[in-house]
């Protein structure tokens, strides 16, 4: 599968923040829990692998002799999504879980060398794991490139203008992906512009073309308060921010009201949003089942947040997206 993103430029200009992102593949999943057998409930409970029968005792619960309603509460954690109906399983007794949800996480999500491969710009191949770098979302770990909010932040921007001609990045994909343009400073959350999203499946030709309207600020700009010109810069974060971020965004602002609503609702935030400055609780199986209840009442009021516009995020329009 190729991805191009293009556009006709008559100055420098950066290119945007592409993400990329896992999503829950079955067949994959089968694998991982075929494959991996006991090692994540090894490792939660430290468990030291003697003998055959130790092995047995452990894959009876994670490998080959599961309970497999198990199957549903890894996929569930793993790629949570909002909801988690078979943590009922957990919460009620019927399976003994892995208490750990990280932990889960981090054994089976894939890798950025698992997820993508053959990346180039401008026809020039790089490697793309030096260049698109781990990205803390509301969804997991995803990998950007010309991030500042990745870690480590983008430190080569991509630059496109009338000397280079119109940017041109590709690369191939080895799992489902769902794909994010964004600029810079901004991530991906559960409302971005789905337009402005892809969800690029093992095997497909992907080809997209989109132009961008950037913002000029005049230098007065700086000096008009928040609350007149109603809007932030990116190092302008609200009072009592989490910091999530490097750089203030409405998406940043947005995943973080989602955060206190969460611990509004339920005390907990689940396991796969990205860490605070502050310290903050993250749901067990009772929290993740007090969000599955509250899930619409949470969606409600997300929707809701009081976060500015970002006095710096251009604009993005797909002109072309190919179906193949």
């Amino acid at each position: 599968m190729a991805v191009e993103l293009m556009r006709s430029l008559h100055w420098n200009t950066t290119f945007p923040a592409v993400s990329v992102c896992q999503v829950l593949n079955d067949e994959t999943m089968a694998d991982l829990l075929e494959s991996i057998k006991c090692i994540a409930l090894s490792h939660e409970r430290h468990t030291i692998i003697r003998s055959e029968k130790d092995i047995l005792n452990c894959c009876r619960e994670m490998g080959l002799d599961r309970d497999y309603r198990m199957d549903n509460v890894m996929s569930d954690i793993a790629f949570y999504g909002g909801t988690c109906y078979s943590c009922e399983y957990c919460t009620t007794g019927q399976l003994q879980c892995p208490a750990n949800l990280s932990l889960i996480t981090e054994v089976y999500r894939l890798r950025c060398t698992a997820l993508m491969s053959d990346c180039s710009w401008q026809g020039r191949p790089f490697d793309c794991c030096q260049f698109f770098h781990p990205l803390e979302t509301e969804f997991g770990t995803c990998y950007s490139i010309n991030s500042q909010n990745s870690k480590p932040k983008a430190a080569t921007k991509l630059i496109n203008n009338r000397y280079t001609g119109p940017g041109a990045l590709r690369f191939k994909v080895k799992e489902d992906l769902q794909v994010y343009l964004h600029d810079e400073h901004s991530v991906p959350y559960a409302y971005v512009d789905r337009a402005l999203k892809e969800t690029v499946l093992w095997g497909m030709n992907k080809e997209i073309i989109f132009k961008v309207i950037e913002l000029e600020n005049n230098d007065n700009v700086h000096d008009i308060s928040i609350k007149r010109r109603d809007c932030r810069f990116p190092w302008e974060f609200p009072e009592n921010s989490l910091h999530l971020y490097n750089s203030y965004s409405f998406s940043s602002c947005a995943v973080e009201c989602f955060i206190q609503t969460q611990i509004e609702l339920c005390n907990c935030t689940h396991h796969l949003m990205p860490k605070s400055i502050k310290p903050l609780k993250i749901c067990d199986y009772k929290g993740l089942t007090c969000l599955t209840e509250k899930s619409a009442e949470l969606a409600k009021q997300r929707k809701q947040c009081p976060c500015l516009s970002s006095c710096v995020e251009p604009e993005y329009f797909v002109v072309y997206s190919s179906d193949r």
